[in-house]
């Protein structure tokens, strides 16, 4: 997940640590519905689609990066 702005959000998936692919089909999302920045926001991983859908995360990191 890449922050830009503060409101405008971009998810990214890999298979391989190396290689990452856009998630779904917007680029971006639009956080401006998000409590404000002194409110906490959480980050959850779900699998959607058929009832029988399925999915497996093996970790999820989470590295706070501020540009200069």
């Amino acid at each position: 997940m890449t922050v830009t702005g503060g409101r405008r959000y971009q998810f990214e998936y890999s298979l391989n640590s190396r290689d990452w692919n856009n998630m779904g089909a917007a680029v971006t999302v639009a956080g401006d519905f998000l409590p404000p920045a002194d409110r906490g926001v959480r980050v959850a991983l779900t699998a959607g689609g058929t009832a029988e859908a399925v999915g497996k995360f093996d970790w999820i990191r989470i590295v706070p990066r501020r540009k200069n």
